[in-house]
């Protein structure tokens, strides 16, 4: 057992649980539809394997005078998996009963203080019907460690422990380094002048007497982008990516519906510098960047605003929501959360199927609003899903409907408008 520093993503994100110590909204539910046989002794030991491999599975956060120090366990303790007989469920109606027992499983708590803190269970709707659900704790991973998670799972399911070679690092290291790196002057000059005068309330429409943050639920409103090679085709025509497209996009939406021009809007960030692709753990960032007007004028104008302001706030990304938002205290009152919305483009890497058989995965968001507002762009393939998530009791119900379709409106000017103007 060794204890060492968390990461400043993991040191925020465990002050934020300790303010609502009983809430699910950090838990992260996964979803995985398979089809065919599954051996369950064989999941059993992949699941084994699977935490022997990844160390980050085998820790847990002790808190201590200086804040909380992440423990890592020799071995693991990994839970036997529940499986749960759900026969005679319509084919058609097998997608929404498996995110349903997920959601409600991603409801209860982990106790962050001792293993296990990933939950697996199997639902069968017949011998050649599945669901395997896992629930995680998000400090042990971001997203991109989650699709790491699956596909290790699915080779050590199927081969055994020989099936991957092992893994060429250590979260703890990434976390040691980032503690012992010196302060970044220049990037702290950088995020008070960005952040000096910007707006710190939130911009989104809430209702007259809104609920308290930890009181609200998640509401989701998806829609499919029709036209979502327009968004491709406008990031070569204009030279930029389609990131910057999308999010200039966003903001000229979110102004138009409620009339703000000049807001903060989050962007999640890697932030995994030379970490191996092979390493799970909660590496993200969250980058606040100021809106500049995006509905004004010519789009073309707008996304080349837009990337800038992006791609100059991503090269000062050394420094933590976390440092920024301390170092801004130092300079002007900040109550509550910086950030209220957050705004994502997420390129989801194809799943390879699981252990040989067919398997898809599922959109399936946290159990607990963590901001007034997540608008998420999800790339498949070549569709595009379009999903914001609102605290409910807080945020105005008719706001998600306007802006997603406000957003798919601005979208199709913005490609009339720059296939002309080319």
């Amino acid at each position: 057992m060794s204890r060492i520093p968390v990461s400043h993503a993991q040191e925020r994100l465990w002050f934020l649980q300790q303010l609502t110590p009983g809430s699910p909204a950090y838990n992260e539910p996964l979803c995985l539809r398979i089809s065919g046989s599954v051996d369950v002794a064989a999941l059993d030991r992949a699941l084994r394997l699977l935490t022997e491999r990844h160390e980050i599975l085998r820790t847990t956060f002790a808190p201590d005078r200086a804040g909380v120090r992440q423990v890592v366990h020799d071995t693991g303790e990994v839970a036997p998996v529940e499986v749960v007989d759900l026969p005679g469920r319509e084919a058609a109606d097998r997608d929404a009963v498996a995110a349903a027992e997920c959601a409600r499983m991603a409801e209860d708590r982990f106790v962050l203080t001792r293993l296990p803190l990933l939950r697996a269970r199997l639902i069968r709707f017949d011998a050649h019907d599945h669901a395997l659900l896992i629930v995680t704790h998000h400090l042990l991973m971001d997203g991109w460690s989650e699709e790491t998670l699956l596909a290790d799972l699915g080779r050590l399911y199927s081969g055994g422990p020989a099936a991957l070679p092992p893994v060429s690092g250590r979260f703890a290291d990434h976390a040691a380094a980032e503690r012992g790196a010196s302060a970044d002057a220049e990037a702290e000059r950088f995020w008070l002048e960005h952040l000096a005068d910007a707006p710190l309330d939130s911009a989104v429409p809430l209702v007259a007497e809104p609920c308290a943050e930890r009181d609200a639920t998640l509401r989701r409103t998806a829609v499919a982008i029709e036209n979502g090679a327009a968004v491709a085709a406008l990031a070569r025509r204009l030279g930029t990516s389609p990131f910057a497209v999308l999010r200039t996009v966003y903001e000229a939406a979110f102004q138009e519906v409620t009339g703000h021009a000049d807001t903060l809007i989050g962007c999640p960030f890697a932030n995994r510098g030379a970490a191996p692709d092979d390493l799970v753990g909660f590496f993200i960032n969250l980058v606040p960047i100021r809106t500049s007007a995006a509905g004004a004028g010519d789009f073309r104008d707008a996304a080349r605003r837009v990337s800038l302001t992006v791609a100059e706030a991503l090269s000062y990304a050394t420094l933590s929501f976390a440092q920024i938002v301390r170092a801004l205290r130092a300079h002007r009152e900040v109550t509550g959360a910086a950030v209220h919305q957050v705004f994502a483009f997420d390129v989801a890497r194809p799943l390879d199927g699981f252990g040989g058989l067919p398997a898809r995965r599922l959109p399936m968001p946290p159990p607990r609003p963590r901001f007034d507002l997540v608008a998420t762009v999800t790339q498949i393939g070549g569709s595009l899903t379009l999903a914001v998530d609102v605290a409910d009791g807080r945020v105005d119900p008719g706001f998600a409907g306007a802006l997603g379709g406000a957003f798919l409106s601005r979208l199709d000017h913005a490609a009339a408008q720059t296939s002309v103007t080319a």
